[in-house]
């Protein structure tokens, strides 16, 4: 049955079938690039359309979970994160990060998922500008792999030598 309504609406498409329509008082900007260009993963931007002038809104990082194997950003509970935060104010960006692919060659992923976050925050702090978000108001949620992507992004810091380096460097 996806199959089919997807040949009726040929709209465009994320990693698990058809993007939503923008939501009221939601924008959603998707595929956007946050890691350097040479990789695939991308983040989905959920922007409150209106902000009162001169005042900033905390954003919140959504990592998806999927044991580091599987998962998606615009997955239905991603989704659902998503668009209830930004409908309360908040600037939301949920992220694809690197995973491993069972089957094919396990190729650990780690850290490179953790620097994945770690940019992630860095790119919302570099855009705070244009997405009228306050750099110290970011905070970080996610499922299974997400949850503990989220810990280890609140927990570590350059001492325990689990920075990226680049881009946006701190």
């Amino acid at each position: 049955k996806a199959d089919a309504e997807a040949e009726e609406n040929p709209g465009p498409k994320n990693l698990v079938g058809l993007r939503i329509a923008d939501p009221p008082g939601i924008k959603i900007e998707w595929d956007v690039v946050y890691l350097p260009t040479n990789r695939d993963e991308k983040c989905d931007l959920y922007l409150p359309t209106t902000t009162p002038a001169g005042k900033l809104r905390p954003a919140v990082l959504i990592i998806h979970g999927g044991g580091f194997n599987d998962g998606d950003k615009a997955r239905p509970r991603e989704l659902n994160f998503c668009t209830n935060l930004a409908a309360n104010g908040y600037v939301c960006m949920s992220i694809n990060y690197k995973l491993s692919r069972p089957g094919v060659r396990q190729i650990p992923t780690w850290p490179q998922s953790l620097y994945d976050a770690k940019t992630a925050v860095r790119w919302l702090r570099k855009n705070s500008g244009r997405l009228q978000i306050d750099p110290d108001r970011v905070a970080a949620m996610g499922g299974s792999a997400g949850g503990n992507l989220s810990a280890m992004l609140t927990t570590t810091g350059p001492k325990d030598g689990l920075e990226p380096a680049g881009p946006y460097a701190e």
